[in-house]
């Protein structure tokens, strides 16, 4: 087989070279050397490596390939920096460092999509409108407009043309991943391929500006009564796939704030208000803005809180959210065994995973991080190092699960940068007792028995039709069981032997019960000494069972 053969080379010879030139150019395919010498041999020719390349970690290479490959292979960066307990720290912490911005398209381009997208000319539209962008990242651009009535809007535009090559660059780069993992053992414990298709899935609902304008209502509704929160108004008249139109925002991010003298509010209490904010998303809703860098939370004019850029949210489910809040139970109750259960019920593991010693190392890690006052506790070090005993024992938890974990690693983070002394814990700790309150209402009893209900009816309705489905096979002699033998030989042995004891014992309570000759103190001998020799078998038998282990499940 050679790179000629492949589909992906062969539909674009031109970005399948990029691709793969810049990955050698930074040491980062060496593999490929194998697995393809003819091809290598007259690439190698056009090709000069960087000249720091000795000195650089390999962390820092993959950040500088992803750099000069272009806006795909930034936001595969980005988000692979969410997945620590995937990549490890030091990769992680090197991607976060990815910078997401483009060159902005120019105003004919702003013009045929806004016209495109919109049905309608630019001027029809709006009142006023900047051809000339404020913001650019890799997917979309940001410009300042006004309505007709008067009101300042924000119109995001998605760069013209992002999606096929976002298609094309994914199309290369699954290929080249799926002959690393083949070729390269190191990358392939990384699974490459199973990281590309979350990407693939998170890329594109934030490439669909119908999906954040949907995000951006739905929160927005949840807190619509909350005075210290305001999540900007969107137009759906003027918004589509490729086009959000939303109300702009005056005040500043958080980011921006250390140029800010005269703050509404204090910034401690803007540190305690986003947390609050956010817990609530995460615990109460379940929803809730999966990328709270500084510059996304912005403090109004008002004091209120801003959200922006809600391309990337977050979803747990009520399931999920009891177990993680039963881990933060267990957390407190120094519980290590009810920890290692819930990790290994939320995790896929490997079937060689030694629970006994992950348990030790949760017991570990719960006695380093035990205080007496709460507030003292490193909470993203605490994350950190649980990704770390994840990564470890090679656990792959939920994309969902990851997610929350960087959000709060960020969020902390954020809210430290406003007051040093923050902490998340003891906010943690009072939504928890909220939530366990909640949990135990006689609202949340009346779901629950609902839920159950609704299943054991689907389970009764189902049974008549199953039952009769399996009888009809029955009669038409197409009625199978499917048995994988697996050392039966000595668990049939074990079931006979028993049938013959409680054979024997029956027999012999017959004897007995019915007066059979011979007789001594009115008792039947033959009787007798079945059941003595039932008694033996028995003792036997069990004591054979409780050798092999399976009389204590184990």
């Amino acid at each position: 087989m050679n790179l000629q053969s492949i589909p992906e080379f062969t539909r674009d010879t031109k970005r399948f070279r990029e691709v793969i030139t810049v990955f050698i150019k930074y040491g980062l395919i060496d593999w490929i050397e194998n697995y393809e010498p003819e091809f290598m041999k007259n690439l190698r020719q056009k090709i000069h490596s960087h000249p720091n390349l000795e000195n650089m970690s390999h962390a820092c290479r993959l950040r500088l390939a992803f750099t000069e490959l272009g806006p795909t292979f930034i936001k595969l960066g980005q988000i692979l920096s969410t997945r620590e307990d995937l990549i490890g720290e030091q990769l992680a912490a090197e991607l976060k460092l990815l910078q997401d911005s483009t060159n902005p398209d120019k105003a004919e381009q702003v013009r045929e999509t806004l016209e495109n997208e919109l049905g309608k000319k630019v001027e029809e539209l709006y009142a006023e409108f900047d051809f000339e962008a404020f913001a650019s990242a890799s997917v979309g651009q940001a410009h300042f407009a006004k309505l007709f009535d008067g009101t300042d809007v924000v119109v995001k535009i998605q760069h013209q043309g992002i999606e096929e090559k976002v298609l094309k660059d994914l199309s290369v780069f699954s290929k080249i991943l799926q002959l690393a993992e083949k070729y390269d053992s190191s990358l392939a414990s990384y699974q490459p391929c199973k990281i590309l298709e979350d990407f693939k899935k998170s890329l594109f609902r934030e490439m669909n500006f119908e999906k954040e304008l949907q995000n951006m209502n739905k929160i927005g509704k949840k807190f619509a009564d909350d005075k210290s929160v305001h999540i900007p108004h969107t137009y759906k008249d003027l918004s589509s796939k490729k086009v959000i139109t939303m109300e702009r925002l005056y005040g500043k991010s958080v980011s921006e704030l250390k140029t800010f003298h005269h703050l509404p509010v204090s910034p401690a209490e803007i540190a305690k208000n986003g947390a609050i904010l956010f817990l609530n998303m995460i615990l109460r809703d379940g929803v809730y803005h999966a990328d709270p860098h500084a510059g996304n939370i912005w403090i109004l004019n008002d004091g209120r809180i801003g959200l922006l850029d809600f391309g990337l949210i977050g979803i747990i489910d009520e399931e999920y959210r009891e177990m993680i809040e039963d881990v933060g139970f267990a957390a407190l109750d120094q519980d290590a065994q009810l920890i290692t259960d819930y990790v290994l019920r939320i995790g896929k593991c490997q079937d060689k995973l030694k629970r006994d010693e992950l348990q030790a190392d949760i017991t570990e890690f719960l006695y380093e991080f035990q205080v007496e006052n709460l507030e003292d506790i490193d909470f993203s070090g605490a994350l950190k190092e649980v990704s770390r005993i994840i990564r470890t024992y090679k656990i792959i938890l939920p994309s969902n699960i990851s997610l929350l974990i960087k959000t709060l690693i960020m969020l902390e983070g954020t809210s430290r940068s406003l007051d040093r002394n923050f902490n998340f814990i003891p906010l943690i700790k009072s939504f928890q007792i909220q939530r366990l309150k909640a949990r135990h209402s006689p609202i949340r009893t009346y779901k629950k028995l609902k839920k159950k209900y609704k299943e054991w009816d689907r389970l009764i309705e189902m049974m008549p039709r199953e039952l009769l489905h399996l009888v009809e096979n029955m009669k038409a002699g197409s009625f199978d069981v499917k048995l994988e033998h697996r050392k039966l030989d000595a668990v049939i042995n074990r079931l006979v032997y028993g049938i013959i004891i409680a054979a024997l014992f029956i027999g012999s309570s017959q004897l007995i019960g019915q007066r059979i000759p011979p007789m001594v103190f009115e008792i039947s001998i033959l009787g007798f000494m079945g059941y003595i020799t039932s008694f033996v078998l028995t003792i036997k038998l069990l004591l054979s069972i409780r050798k092999s282990g399976d009389l204590n499940g184990k």
